[in-house]
C-alpha cells in the first residue's frame, strides 16, 4: 500500500500528512521521496458543472422513467408529494431511528429463521430464532446507548411470537423474495418498471401462495385511516407484482400483515386481505394518475403547501428554489 500526500497546497503553503499516519507501526513503513517531475504545460481548470435545476420539469420527466417504482414511493407520494420528491425521487436519506433499527433487526431474524424452516421442511426450534436475532444485532450498527434495550426487547418479542404462532407455521415457501423488474404499461403507452421485496411467501397445500409482510410497532387497530390505506396498497402492489412475474408462477391467494408485537391489550393482530380484481384495477388507476402527475411535473405545484410533519423538507425546498 502506498500512501501519498502533497508537500504544499495551491497557494504554496506547506502541508502536513494525515495525523493517522503517525499511528501506524513504523516497523512496517518505508519512507520514500517522490521524484521531481517536469511540468509539461498541464494546468488544472475549474470543472464546468451542469447547472440545471433539480426542479426543472424536463429533468424530472427524464429521470422519472428511468427509476423503478416501489410501493414505498407510491405511499410517500400519496402522503405528500414533498415527501416523495425528497425521499423517493432525490433519495435523500432519513435519520435512523430506534424503531427503524428494531424493525430491520426483527425482519432479519425472521428471514434467517424461516429460510432454515423452509430448507429443513420442518418447524425450527425457538432458540434458533433468538440466536438469529442476537447475531443480527451483534453485526449491526445499532448505537451503544440503545443496544441493550433493543437486544432484550428483541429476545422477548421473538420468544413470545414463536410460542404463540409456532403450531401454525407453514414449512414450504421462500423468504425475502426480491422481484427486480416487472413491466407496467401506462394508459399513454409508456412503461414503468415495478420492483419490490416480499418478506415471506408461504406455499399452501393447493399450490397457491400467501404473502406475509412483517410489521413492528403499532398494530392494525391503532393505525390511522391514511396508514391503513397505505398498507392495503402495499398488499395489492404485491399482487400486481406477482401476476406479472415468472409467468404467473406465484399465484397469490391471500395477503397478510403480520404484526410481530402485541397490542395494548397483550394480543397479537394479523390483518388478512383477499386481493380482488377491483383492488388491482384501483391500484393501476392510482399508478397512472401518479405517473402523469410526476412526469408532467405538475406535482411541483402541490409541494408548497404547509406540511408540519415535513417542515425540514419545506425549508430545504425553499433553499433549492433560490438556486
Amino acid at each position: 500500500l502506498t500512501l501519498s500526500c502533497a508537500e504544499s497546497d495551491e497557494q504554496g503553503r506547506n502541508k502536513l500528512p494525515s495525523r493517522f499516519i503517525e499511528s501506524l507501526n513504523s516497523e512496517h513503513i518505508d519512507q520514500l521521496k517522490a521524484p521531481e517531475v517536469e511540468n509539461h504545460g498541464f494546468s488544472l481548470k475549474s470543472v464546468q458543472l451542469n447547472e440545471a435545476s433539480l426542479l426543472d420539469p424536463d429533468y424530472i420527466a427524464e429521470q422519472f422513467y428511468k427509476m423503478p417504482l416501489s410501493v414505498s414511493s407510491l405511499n410517500n407520494y400519496f402522503k405528500s408529494p414533498l415527501l416523495y420528491f425528497f425521499r423517493s425521487f432525490l433519495r435523500l436519506p432519513s435519520n435512523q431511528t430506534k424503531s427503524l433499527y428494531f424493525g430491520n433487526l426483527i425482519h432479519k431474524a425472521l428471514e434467517i429463521y424461516f429460510k432454515k424452516t423452509f430448507e429443513d421442511s420442518e418447524i425450527v426450534e425457538k432458540g434458533f430464532l433468538i440466536a438469529s436475532f442476537e447475531d443480527a444485532i451483534k453485526y449491526s450498527q445499532v448505537p451503544n446507548d440503545i443496544y441493550e434495550e433493543l437486544l432484550e426487547r428483541g429476545r422477548q418479542t421473538l420468544a413470545d411470537y414463536h410460542d404463540h404462532y409456532k403450531d401454525g407455521f407453514l414449512t414450504a415457501g421462500e423468504t425475502e423474495h426480491f422481484i427486480k423488474a416487472v413491466e407496467f404499461t401506462l394508459d399513454d403507452g409508456t412503461s414503468l418498471v415495478l420492483r419490490g421485496i416480499i418478506d415471506k411467501l408461504e406455499r399452501k397445500d393447493d399450490g397457491t401462495y400467501r404473502v406475509i409482510d412483517y410489521k413492528t410497532g403499532k398494530p392494525w387497530s391503532e393505525k390511522s385511516k391514511e396508514d391503513r390505506a397505505g398498507l392495503e396498497r402495499q398488499l395489492v402492489f404485491y399482487k400486481l407484482l406477482l401476476d406479472g412475474y415468472a409467468g404467473g408462477r406465484y399465484q397469490m391467494s391471500e395477503a397478510v400483515l403480520d404484526f410481530v408485537e402485541k397490542n395494548k391489550k397483550g394480543e397479537y393482530e394479523r390483518y388478512a386481505m383477499e386481493v380482488t380484481a377491483d383492488h388491482v384495477d384501483k391500484l393501476k388507476k392510482e399508478i397512472n394518475e401518479f405517473a402523469q402527475d410526476i412526469s408532467s411535473a405538475s406535482f411541483l405545484n402541490k409541494m408548497y403547501f404547509p406540511d408540519k410533519t415535513n417542515k425540514e423538507l419545506l425549508d430545504l425546498l425553499e433553499v433549492m428554489k433560490k438556486h
